[in-house]
């Protein structure tokens, strides 16, 4: 739109086209004779900040010499209502700030526990996801380097025994560092060393480059459980169900790792199934970061529901028994984890057709189901005593273990899931168990004591998983051994103390 400029002497020049004119210099309506008014607001933004003197500059930004299409004088009046939209945010974004600051302090401080809290429980969910993926997904993998590099599946199965160790041996001292530094920042450096070294074994070409890489994952990984559960078990108020919504989303990493890792080699190759996870938890480290800097989410010293102290001798107990235990369940998770994707492809190949995708999905199905199940018991351990409900979970696992050893086809398929709901079913109350007899400023040693013992036992339930299958090219022994063991455990776990639900204690009336 040609204009006929008039400069004012004491002002910056004028714009040569006053329909386009953005930020401080705002438009208003043509006069009678064609002229432009313009009035300058002395701030930054597309409206004058609250409080702010305007100056009227007057008519002499020019006059009009030719008429506006009316794609200009639609573009002009909607440039015109910009300003008035900016600052109506603005006074909106000021009322809101207002009535905020309005509020009594004690709800504000709520308000900001209650964000921090959420937000904890997100981290705390994506890490456990993570974690078990990252731990899971090799078992798929190696399914592919078997016809990749031509080594035989038992042996590339050991590669992950150095990281396996590491995963339980490493989460003592990171449980001590989530105490005595920061449990936040402990996750940070959780989310971007597992990324860096799920990125770094997609590009190995070794066996002891792999080997090397899939320590990282094992080291890395050995932070998850000690800290990310201990600060959920203080953030949240509800804590089975806030174990058990944890718990979904260490079951949905599991099963995803066969799904993700079949999709990834048979679209692309087994070097993206490590890299595209890689990738997208090392973004999820920065955005942890982010939320810290931004003081979003806080440290939370104490419990948010705060227990009854439990006595010493109960607690040595507890402690005596759960060791035992705790190692049995690991033994039985890691040992069915390295075993199921063989089994399904020897003695299910034509129920899942050819192709690691099949496999990945039957055992994605089986953690599925195994980890919905984690919201009943978490639902059960906030209402019912915790020891029979941990109890049953191994009394149940004998027969199921020596069914899984002679069954084939869908009867097997059916007791896979079957063995993986008993083991989810009993972690929020041996979790809740754990929690309640350890003092607040240790339990992020004690979850860390729980998952040495947990995952340093993976090491040896992956050499037995390895033996048996390279002595006898099945599986059926192993699981014979795992029902002898979860009768064991049964029979220990007789000697928990009795005691009321932890729930009903650390629920207060609102």
């Amino acid at each position: 739109m040609p204009v006929s400029v008039t400069p004012d002497g004491n002002r910056p020049p004028w714009p040569s086209a006053p329909a386009l004119c953005l930020g401080p210099w705002i438009p208003l309506p043509a006069a009678s004779d064609g002229t432009f008014a313009f009035r300058f607001y002395p701030g930054v933004g597309l409206g004058p900040p609250r409080g702010a003197k305007t100056a009227d500059v007057g008519i002499h930004c020019g006059r009009i010499v030719a008429e506006p299409t009316r794609r200009e004088r639609e573009l002009n009046g909607l440039i015109q209502r910009l300003p008035q939209t900016g600052y109506a945010l603005r006074q909106l974004a000021t009322r809101l700030n207002s009535v905020y600051w309005n509020l009594p302090k004690r709800v504000r401080i709520l308000a900001m526990k209650a964000q921090s809290a959420r937000l904890a429980l997100l981290f705390s969910c994506l890490g456990h996801a993570y974690m078990h993926l990252f731990t899971a997904f090799y078992f798929v993998i190696a399914l592919s380097l078997e016809a990749d590099w031509g080594i035989p599946n038992h042996e590339l199965v050991k590669l992950w025994a150095l990281g396996s160790l590491l995963v339980g041996l490493a989460a003592l001292p990171a449980g001590w560092l989530g105490d005595r530094w920061s449990a936040p920042g402990m996750m940070a450096v959780f989310f971007i060393g597992l990324g860096i070294s799920g990125i770094a074994c997609g590009l190995v070409e070794t066996t002891t480059a792999l080997t090397l890489g899939l320590a990282a994952v094992g080291l890395f990984s050995a932070i998850y459980h000690p800290v990310g559960v201990a600060w959920l078990v203080r953030s949240a108020r509800a804590r089975g169900m806030a174990l058990a919504i944890n718990g979904i989303f260490g079951s949905l990493g599991v099963a995803s790792a066969g799904l993700v890792a079949g999709v990834l080699i048979d679209a692309v190759s087994w070097r993206a199934a490590f890299i595209v996870p890689g990738i997208v938890c090392l973004v999820t480290g920065l955005a942890l970061v982010t939320v810290l800097r931004l003081g979003w989410l806080r440290e939370t010293e104490v419990d948010r529901a705060p227990e009854p102290a439990p006595s010493r001798r109960d607690m040595v107990r507890v402690y005596a028994v759960l060791l035992m235990t705790m190692a049995v369940m690991g033994l039985m998770f890691h040992g069915t984890q390295a075993s199921l994707p063989k089994i399904f492809d020897l003695r299910l190949r034509d129920l899942a057709g050819e192709g690691a995708l099949g496999i990945g999905a039957l055992v994605a199905m089986v953690y599925a189901a195994g980890g919905l199940m984690q919201l009943v018991g978490g639902w059960l351990a906030d209402r019912f005593p915790l020891k029979p409900i941990y109890l049953s979970a191994f009394v149940l696992q004998v027969p199921v273990m020596a069914l899984i050893a002679i069954t084939g086809s869908l009867p097997l398929l059916g007791l896979s899931v079957l063995t993986v709901v008993l083991s989810s079913a009993a972690l929020p109350a041996e979790n809740m168990l754990l929690a309640r007899y350890t003092p607040s400023r240790h339990r992020s040693l004690a979850f860390g004591v729980k998952f040495v013992l947990a995952f340093a036992i993976a090491n040896p339930a992956i050499l037995l998983a390895s033996w048996v299958e390279g002595r006898s090219g099945e599986f059926t022994q192993l699981y014979f051994i795992l029902a002898a063991i979860a009768a064991v455990a049964a029979v220990i776990a007789c000697f928990l103390p009795s005691a009321r639900p932890i729930g009903r204690l650390a629920m207060p009336a609102e």
